[in-house]
């Protein structure tokens, strides 16, 4: 017989479960502080950056952006880095990745590019030809594919891997000086990575290692260490070429614009509760304070709507538009230059190691060997045009 108290209960069991995201839905989080090792208000005027004695709470997710819940950590993909400062003033999300570049610098293309990285409609099989296709068709995804194919697309601990902001946000300090700025994390601990075999092993031998990695770590007592380094820019400094500033396929080379050392992460927890804290949570680059606002990006503007949305349609929390933190705000109008030639291709492959080099054709070889022939040879010659040897050594391994 049916009764109300049943009915609730069964409602409530239906329901224990919200949509997974698109992506970012494998992985885990952790609790922890952040330190300022100095006052940066000379850069803005952030709460949590004014003084060397304010500690700030914050959660850390890290995930794989492609991976849904219960496939294993160390397959091939970027990762995430998101932290959710808990300040004074609110909530600031810093979003970022594992890789310092991402696929494609117009939003436009976001769609087309989840569709390639998706598994193929038909099979729900990874199809390798989709995502090399696009590739093909997006010469600007070659720089992003230089670090997924080497051996950092592949980890096994969060513990020894990098964030990167990607993403330009701007500073203001209490003057009103404006600066462009990138954020950067590093593992005190070292950066580390496995290669391919180790991964495939670990996929099918504990699918949940990274994960198994950071919660043995505060198990024994162990913190995990982060320390996060910024580039800066003044809006008002005359560059060259300066629409790269707000292009996500590129990097700021160190030697033009130095890290600056800002402060300290100590993770000291994990989760009570998966659900409450992990799937429950989300971020957006949207949620901002004073002293930092969005730049002009345009992929990073289509990105807090995606952010938005998604919570709106997983969560059904009630979204405004924008606060006055959020709007964006210049010296002087920018324009994305979507046709700028890129030469960060070659520059990252003249800073690989040849071992480096090695395992970069070798994980490509081992993912394009049986897709369409155009494709693979569209591939190489975008390597040869950026390093001959490179493009020449993917041609034999490939016997075209």
């Amino acid at each position: 017989m049916l009764t109300i108290e049943l009915i609730e209960n069964l409602a409530l069991m239906n329901r224990k479960r919200i949509p997974e995201p698109l992506i970012h839905a494998k992985g885990t989080g952790a609790h922890g502080i952040f330190i300022p090792y100095m006052s940066m208000k000379d850069y803005t005027k952030a709460c949590f950056l004014q003084d060397s004695n304010i500690e700030t709470p914050v959660f850390v997710r890290f995930s794989r952006m492609m991976g849904r819940a219960g496939s294993a950590d160390t397959v091939r993909d970027v990762r995430g880095f998101c932290v959710k400062f808990k300040t004074h003033d609110g909530i600031y999300d810093l979003m970022g990745i594992n890789f310092p570049v991402f696929f494609i610098r117009d939003p436009n293309k976001y769609p087309a590019l989840i569709d390639a990285l998706s598994p193929c409609p038909k099979t729900s099989l990874r199809d390798p030809e989709r995502f090399w296709k696009f590739v093909a068709e997006n010469r600007e995804a070659m720089h992003i594919v230089t670090w997924l194919f080497s051996n950092r697309g592949t980890i096994k601990s969060y513990r020894t891997m990098e964030g990167y902001s990607v993403n330009t946000y701007v500073w203001e300090n209490e003057k009103g000086v404006r600066y462009w700025v990138r954020y950067h994390w590093k593992p005190l601990l070292g950066v580390s990575d496995i290669n391919r075999q180790e991964a495939e092993f670990l996929a099918g031998y504990d699918p949940d290692a990274a994960t198994r990695d950071l919660i043995n770590a505060f198990d024994e007592g162990n913190d995990v260490s982060y320390e996060l380094c910024v580039q800066l820019i003044p809006t008002k400094q005359k560059i060259e070429k300066e629409a790269f500033l707000l292009d996500p396929v590129c990097v700021w080379p160190e030697s033009l614009v130095p890290f600056i050392r800002v402060g300290k992460m100590i993770l000291n927890r994990g989760l009570d509760n998966h659900y409450e804290e992990f799937e429950r949570t989300a971020f957006s680059p949207g949620n901002l304070i004073p002293g930092i606002s969005l730049s002009q990006e345009p992929l990073l503007i289509a990105m807090t709507f995606i952010s938005r949305d998604e919570q709106r349609y997983r969560l059904g929390i009630n979204e405004t538009q924008l606060s006055e933190h959020t709007k964006m705000k210049s010296d002087k109008d920018m324009f994305y230059d979507s046709s700028m030639k890129n030469d960060q291709l070659s520059l990252r492959l003249k800073s690989m190691s040849k071992q480096d080099k090695e395992n970069l054709i070798d994980n490509i070889v081992e993912d394009i060997l049986f897709i369409d022939e155009k494709i693979q040879k569209t591939i190489i010659n975008y390597f040869k045009e950026a390093d001959k040897a490179v493009g020449a050594s993917l041609e034999k391994c490939l016997g075209l």
